[in-house]
This record gives structure tokens, C-alpha cells and sequence, in this order.
């Protein structure tokens, strides 16, 4: 099937400088919802790329038997150090590559290893309510959850990496301009994602790769952190994180786990490890706070469970409702405004109206546009509805957990197959224990009600100017 019989917006159909423009507006994720309500399921947004919002195709473009591979946006996200290429799992450009450096590592991210980690997330869950304590319950300020949100996200991922508090909830601000240069490294693939030429012209090309010792700064950093452990540390001063981990994996896989393996790495999870998880507290804790009696119901929940703080996560994940308001969270405002872009193999795609997409054709997918799919979350899909996510009057159980699988998978909150997320479980439990840590210590009021968040819609969809007042909880 020739693309120029798809429906789409007409100038998407010659350049990607249309696409270009809404990166720059900020408005990505949003474009790609009118889209598709303007002309269903599949989109002609390139010269050669397909956007399409439907769950019937995920297990060809994105599971474990899917012969698709990654697209160019990928390439754009390579990062060199020194003119050598990092390896991450997220720019393995080859199913082979990605899957032969994820097996040795996947153990750092288990649950098992996770569970781990908690008494770690527990001393900067207090760091946190202490410092919410100290500059807003008592003085009765109004405080950006937004910006604190992101501080303990970023404080966690450094301290699990790494074993290293960089301090940004004691502090109070950004640190070392670090969540600056996030933003700007995400800016930067987003922009250049859509149109990988200029990732040659800017960074790729020979002069940037003769200015040694230059490259993305949090490579950089994680470089620095490696040399300083391997040049500290005996195996009797071993030290309990995930930079641990690798290089336990390095000695068992010296030929895949290598130095610049194990960089990447830790990067990799810098750069990603902070963004992602603070936006979907920010989701939930936004959303929540909107409508009055999910508040009420939510702190019920909590107060009848009768909780030590930090909540333990084990505990947290038995309470159903307030599960339920994460995943509506997670479904609501998923991280993600690109579009997960797959190059069709020989084979093409044939489409459920049997129509063929060729070998060659990229097609990707959003959440975004995943999430308002009625038939799979119901009329109200629009809507922030948690008991969606809880079982329904005359269901059984085997329906309500067939329901529940389908709602996720089509979510793609995590992405889904062999590239999903490897550090979800992480992110998981800071979700789960912060929230009813939060809501059971606080009463959290949005300072303006009628005033909405700012998104910015560019890779990722970041929220800001969550403004609350803060007071201390009266129990019964």
C-alpha cells in the first residue's frame, strides 16, 4: 500500500519540518492526539512515518517475536565520550546488541535487588517530609511540588547508582545545574529525533569528535564516578548499588559489561532515572488533589490501613485504591510525547482492514494517543478515573485481570516487549511508597484550583507549576 493513500496533514506528507514546528511549540504530544482524532487510527505524519493508535498492532511492532527494528531517532541518541561510541540499552541499535548487554545486567533491576534498595529510598522520603516540614508546613508557604517531586526522583536514582546524595531536597534548588542540563540533553534529541540530519551536522560530525574529553556531560560524570570506585574500592570495601552490580557483571562479561558498557550505564540511568519517575508522581499527585472526593477516598484508604512512614512498599502495593489512582496516573499523563518509532522489516505490516505498510516504512506509536482508546478504557477514557482500574460489578476475576492486562499493555506506560523499561521496578516502588507517605502525612491543597499545570511537550511531557499549600494531617 503506497503511503500517499494514508490520511494526514498535508504538509506532513513532503517534510518533517511540520513535525519540527510542534517540537518547537511544545505542543508534541498534543498533536499527535488531534491528529488522530481528525483521521483515525493511522497517520501519514512523514514522508515515510505512520503513527498509529492501534492496539492490535503492538505485538507486531514492539514484541518479543517482532522483526521490526529501531529508527534513525535512536542513532540520535547515541552519545560518544572521547569519539567512542556509549553503549545503552536504549540506543543498541540491534535487537542482538540490546538483548546480549540487558541479560548480564537485568539482575541489578530485579525486584529481588530492588527490595534491596528500600531502606535507601526511605532515608530520602524523610529528607524530603522534613524539608516539606521545615519550609512550608511551618511557615505556611506555597511549594511547587513539581520542582520537590523532581529533586527526590533525581536525589534516589544518584544515590541507588551510585551510593552518591547529591543533595537536591537538602538544598532546595538544582544542583551542580544538573536538571539544566537534563533538560537541554532531552530538548536536543527531541528536536533532533525528528529530523536526524542535524544531530550530524551538530554533534556527529569529524570536527566534534576531535575535541577530546568532550561529550554529553552526564557520560562524562558517569565516567568520572567509574574511575573514582575503581580506583577506591577493594572487593572487601565493595559497596551496595548498582554501579556494584555492573561491575560484578563486568567480571562474569568482560567481553559485553565493558568499561564504556558499564558509562552508559550509569548514564543511562542519570538521564532517565529522574524525569520519568517524577512526572508520574506529579500525575497522580495533580490529579488526585483535582477532584475532592478521590482525595477524601484515598486518604481513607490510607488512615484505615493504619501505616508506619515511610510506607514499606509491600504494604503500599496491598492498598487497591491507591493503585488504582497510580495507574490512572501512569494512563493520564503517560512520560513519553514521542512517538516509539519502529522500521517495518521485509515482511512489511499488513493491517488489520488487510491493507500492507512496505518493508521500510517506520511506524511508531504514543501513549498519548493510546490512552483515549474507548474501546479498550471505556467512554470516560478522557477522564481521571481510578475505578477503571478496580473490578467492576459482575465481573470475574478472570475478566478483571484480562481487562487489567489489556488496559497496560495498550497504555504502554513502560513501553512494552524486550525495550521496556528495565528500571520500572525502581520506579515503581519510589511511586508507591512516596504517595501515601505524602498523603497520609499532609493535606496537600492546590493553592490555585482553576489555574492548570504547564506541560511541555517535547520528548518528554514535563509538568511544572503544581503549587500547593501544605498542612500537617488532623487525624480523627
Amino acid at each position: 500500500m503506497g503511503l500517499s493513500s494514508l490520511p494526514g496533514p498535508f504538509l506532513a506528507r513532503f517534510t518533517n519540518v511540520w513535525r519540527l514546528w510542534h517540537m518547537y511549540r511544545s505542543r508534541y504530544a498534543s498533536m499527535l492526539v488531534e491528529v488522530h482524532d481528525r483521521y483515525g487510527d493511522y497517520v501519514l505524519l512523514g514522508p515515510n512515518l505512520v503513527s498509529t493508535r492501534d492496539p492490535e498492532v503492538i505485538e507486531a511492532l514492539y514484541g518479543l517475536r517482532s522483526e521490526t527494528t529501531v529508527s534513525d531517532m535512536f542513532k540520535v541518541m547515541q552519545s560518544y565520550v572521547d569519539g567512542v561510541r556509549i553503549p545503552t540499552l536504549m540506543t543498541s541499535l540491534k535487537r542482538d546488541e540490546h538483548d546480549s548487554l540487558r541479560k548480564p545486567i537485568a539482575r541489578a533491576y530485579a525486584m529481588t535487588s530492588v527490595l534491596s534498595y528500600e531502606n535507601i529510598i526511605d532515608s530520602h522520603i524523610r529528607r524530603l517530609v522534613d524539608q516539606l516540614n521545615e519550609r512550608f508546613v511551618t511557615t505556611n508557604r506555597v511549594c511547587d511540588m513539581s520542582d520537590w517531586l523532581q529533586y527526590y526522583a533525581f536525589d534516589v536514582v544518584c544515590d541507588l547508582t551510585m551510593s552518591k546524595n547529591m543533595g537536591f531536597v537538602e538544598h532546595g534548588h538544582d544542583v551542580e545545574d544538573m536538571i539544566a542540563q537534563l533538560d537541554r540533553e532531552w530538548d536536543y534529541r527531541a528536536y533532533t529525533g525528528v529530523m536526524p540530519f542535524l544531530d550530524k551536522a551538530i554533534r556527529k560530525n569529524k570536527l566534534a569528535f576531535l575535541w577530546k574529553g568532550k561529550g554529553n556531560p552526564f557520560f562524562l560524570r558517569a565516567r568520572q564516578l567509574l574511575d573514582e570506585r575503581l580506583e577506591n574500592n577493594t572487593n572487601s570495601e565493595r559497596q551496595h548499588d548498582i554501579l556494584d552490580e555492573f561491575l560484578e557483571a563486568s567480571e562474569k562479561h568482560p567481553n559485553v559489561v565493558t568499561k564504556h558498557a558499564i558509562v552508559g550505564l550509569v548514564g543511562q540511568n542519570l538521564l532517565a532515572g529522574s524525569d520519568t519517575t517524577s512526572a508520574v508522581l506529579k500525575s497522580v499527585i495533580y490529579y488526585v488533589l483535582k477532584d475532592p472526593s478521590i482525595t477524601e477516598r484515598l486518604r481513607n484508604e490510607i488512615d484505615d490501613a493504619s501505616l508506619q512512614y515511610p510506607v514499606e512498599f509491600s504494604k503500599a502495593q496491598g492498598l487497591p485504591y491507591l493503585s488504582a489512582c497510580i495507574e490512572e496516573g501512569l494512563r493520564m499523563h503517560p512520560v513519553a510525547a514521542v512517538l516509539v518509532e519502529r522500521v517495518l522489516p521485509q515482511s512489511g505490516l499488513t493491517l488489520p482492514n488487510g491493507k500492507k505498510l512496505s518493508a521500510g516504512t517506520v511506524v511508531g506509536m504514543s501513549p498519548w494517543t493510546m490512552r483515549g482508546n474507548k474501546a479498550v478504557f471505556g467512554e470516560d477514557a478522557s477522564t481521571f478515573n481510578p475505578d477503571r482500574w478496580l473490578p467492576q460489578l459482575n465481573e470475574t476475576t478472570e475478566e478483571y485481570n484480562l481487562r487489567i492486562r489489556t488496559m497496560r499493555k495498550s497504555g504502554l506506560a513502560f513501553s512494552y516487549g524486550p525495550r521496556s523499561c528495565i528500571g520500572q521496578h525502581i520506579a515503581k516502588m519510589e511511586i508507591w511508597k512516596l504517595i501515601p507517605t505524602i498523603f497520609g502525612h499532609f493535606e496537600l491543597e492546590l493553592a490555585n484550583p482553576e489555574v492548570p499545570w504547564d506541560v511541555q511537550e517535547r520528548f518528554f511531557a514535563k509538568q511544572s507549576g503544581i503549587k500547593v499549600f501544605i498542612r500537617p494531617r488532623k487525624h480523627e
